[in-house]
Formats: C-alpha cells, structure tokens, sequence
C-alpha cells in the first residue's frame, strides 16, 4: 500500500488519482481508495467537490484508534449514486461532514449492519432516496438476531427528502431513520424532514437503550413536485412509531429528550402522528415540544396480556394539536 509522508493522514480529491500515493500533493481520486487501505488510526481527508461512487467499509477501526473519513470542509463533499451510496459494516469508524445523495435510486441509502459497534455519522446529510435514509436492520419475529448492532451514534446530522412513490401512484413508506437490532443506540442533535414513511421507526428486532436527543423531526407540504409527489402534498407518517414483538424477550427501552416534533398531518394516511408508542416498549418523554399534529401521542396498549407500551411523560408542551392524546387497547402504565 501506499504511504502517506504525514503519519496517518491520508488525501482524496477530484483531481487526485489512485495511483497516487495519497498525501496532501499527491491525492487519491476516490474515497474508496482511502477505505481500502486506511487502518485503524487513520484519517481520509476529503476536498471539497462530487464524488460518484457507492462505497463499502473494509476493516474495523479500534476503541482507542478511530478510522476517521472527513470532509475538509463540512457540507461541500457529496458522495453520490443511484442507490445505495454507504454500506457500513466495520466498527470503530467515524464518517465526518460528508453528503450522501441517494439520487432517488431504490435502495436504502446508508446501510449499517451489525458489524458497525460504536460507528459514527457525525454532520452528515443523506437526502434524496426512494427507500430509507439510513437503515440500521431489519425485522426479526423470531428471536433476537445473532449479532446486535452496537453503540451506534448519528449526531448533528439531516436527513430529508425520502419519498417513495409506486407506479400506481399510491404513496409507500420510505423512512428517515430506521432500526431493528440495536443496543445503546443514540440519535442527537439531528433533523429530520420530508419523508413519505417515518422520521424515526424501531423495527421488532429485539432492540433496546436508545435515546433520541435534541432532535427535530418534522413534516409538512412539499416546496416543489418531488420524486412523483406533487408540491403542497404533506407526504409524511409518523415522527416516531416503536414495534417490539411481544414474543421478543426484551422491552425496548427509548428515552426521547429536549426535543421538537410537528408537521405530522399529513392527508395520505388516516391517524397521522407525532409519536406512535405501541407493543412491548417503556417509553419515556420529557422536556419536549409537540405541536401543528393531528395526533400528538398515540398511544396503544395491549388488550389481551397488557404487553402494550409503557409511557411517562414529563415537563413537556403539548400545544395545537388536534388531539394532544389518544388512548388505544386499554394502554397500562401511563403516567
């Protein structure tokens, strides 16, 4: 492999070539070239411009020596395909002010499996995908998958304009964030807007210790005709919708704090929400705001063995809603 003249710090940009050696007067032309052979401890500086690749994690970082891939400049580095743009399956890896363009292809965006322990997207923006943004698992009905994903943080990032529309012309779910198998997960500090699914859905997969902090999701007519719906059509769902299996063996345990939730009243699904807490959860909110919904809190229990959500909220305004609360199934445990 290559080696960089400053000890660690490796260069990409558009005028770069891979057979270069890497340095600051000697670039790479691609990111994936500095995912190849980065080790941990490195850093992959990025230059300012478009770069068309879709690109693949290699090897794990270390706790104590990161693997960092950073755009010089926060926001002037667009990393872009049709499709999926990041697949993320190493741990130990930060992505640092980078721009993932999904160009409406028909895949998830970012997919991060459960060989990413403790990775981290940091001001990160992923915009412009027909599925979901940054997808962290799938469903799971059976039991808990064999590998948790682990210590996951998104953090001071957006993600917006996940809109999928079918060829009937029937609007699909296409989500911001989405989770399944997760441990001690954290979503800080992060916007979430124009999506035709949900902002922020936890999928049965046996998940638990997540906290969404200081973020704000929201909804509401779309500015400009995009990816097959029209401009004014509030494409969105829900801010938040919790699914846990009552056949999974853990509660999933979300913490949701200091945070700003409206626009959820859309026309293209009935009940449209801020928050959905529902099945085998204990929720807790607090020091939020929750306004301009049709439905602030639905909140649903479970009739036949009150397996449904457990619910506090605390120190949080709840203002212009159409309904402020709804009660389903008999919910227990709501303070």
């Amino acid at each position: 492999w290559p080696v960089s003249l400053e000890a660690g710090m490796f260069y990409v940009s558009t005028s770069g070539n891979d057979a270069n050696a890497g340095t600051i007067d000697s670039p790479w032309l691609t990111i994936q070239k500095g995912l190849d052979v980065a080790n941990p401890g490195d850093t992959v500086n990025i230059a300012d411009g478009t770069y068309n690749e879709s690109l693949d994690t290699i090897r794990d970082g270390a706790a104590d020596n990161r693997i960092t891939v950073r755009a010089q400049n926060t926001g002037q580095v667009t990393v872009t395909n049709s499709g999926r743009v990041l697949d993320f399956d190493h741990a130990y890896i930060t992505f640092d002010g980078l721009r993932f363009d999904g160009q409406f292809g028909t895949s998830d965006i970012i997919r991060v499996r459960t060989g990413a322990d403790f990775g981290a997207l940091n001001s990160v923006e992923v915009l412009n995908g027909s599925r979901d943004g940054i997808d962290l698992g799938t469903n799971t009905t059976s039991g808990p998958p064999a590998d948790f994903l682990e210590g996951f943080a998104i953090t001071d990032s957006t993600v917006r304009d996940t809109l999928w529309i079918d060829s009937s012309g029937a609007r699909q779910d296409a989500h911001g964030i989405v989770a399944g198998g997760v441990r001690d997960f954290t979503v800080s500090g992060t916007e979430v807007f124009y999506v035709s699914g949900d902002a922020f859905q936890l999928q049965d997969g046996d998940w638990d210790n997540v906290l969404l902090d200081s973020v704000v999701f929201w909804n509401g007519p779309l500015p400009q005709d995009t990816n097959g719906f029209a401009a004014g059509v509030n494409p969105g769902e829900n801010a938040v919708d919790t699914k846990q299996d009552n056949n999974l063996p853990t509660r999933g345990h979300l913490t949701i704090r200091d945070s700003v939730f409206y626009g959820w009243n859309g026309e293209l699904i009935p009940l449209a929400s801020a928050l959905v807490i529902k099945e085998q959860v204990d929720v807790t909110l607090e020091r939020s705001i929750l306004y301009d919904n049709l439905i602030a809190l639905r909140l649903r229990g479970e009739t036949a063995n009150n397996a449904g959500a457990f619910v506090t909220v605390k120190n949080s305004v709840l203002y212009n809603n159409e309904i402020a609360a709804r009660f389903e199934d008999d919910v227990a445990n709501l303070n």
